[in-house]
């Protein structure tokens, strides 16, 4: 009696490309996480966001001070940062290029995108790629190359540690 082979031909597609668009997603959401991680290091002092200060205003007759309440805003310059040197990841200001990094993964293509939207999209290409004043601080390319062998390890399937959110990294984040 000869076999009886039966060909699951459209199954096995759909099955395998659900596994792949799951761990493209994974790799995604990694690199997603080690970029956010490298434009943590804060290059702020403390008088980055907004406060009230006593700033003295005069003097009375009888030699006490007179003060007021200033008000400084958050977009003020800032006195006592630090800046990144270049080839580091730029140094965290005010936070709008951490916020501003996504990812999205279109699982029918399996293609998967890292990068920025909004407010940050103005000046991060100026950073990842220099200008003719300022040399590049690159974060984009620089984490990309430096987990090419994690990315690899995801896509084949193989564990990779630490690829849970630390804590305060709950944006763009969906379950493994």
């Amino acid at each position: 009696m000869p076999a009886q082979v039966q060909w699951h031909g459209a199954e096995f597609e759909e099955w395998y490309k659900a596994l792949v668009a799951a761990r493209l997603e994974r790799a995604a959401r990694h690199v997603h996480n080690r970029v956010k991680e490298k434009l943590n290091l804060s290059g702020v002092g403390g008088a980055a966001y907004a406060h009230n200060r006593q700033e003295i205003v005069g003097q009375t007759k009888d030699g006490k001070l007179l003060f007021a309440t200033v008000h400084y805003k958050k977009r003020q310059r800032i006195y006592g940062f630090v800046r990144s040197q270049p080839g580091e990841p730029p140094r965290k200001q005010y936070g709008t290029l951490r916020r501003g990094v996504t990812y999205e993964v279109d699982k029918g293509m399996l293609v998967a995108r890292v990068g920025l939207y909004g407010p940050a999209l103005a000046y991060a290409k100026f950073l990842e790629l220099g200008t003719r004043k300022m040399k590049a601080r690159p974060y984009l390319r620089q984490t990309l190359f430096e987990e090419s062998g994690n990315i690899e390890a995801i896509l084949a399937g193989k564990g990779v540690q630490n690829l849970a959110p630390g804590p305060g990294e709950g944006v763009n984040l969906p379950g493994p």
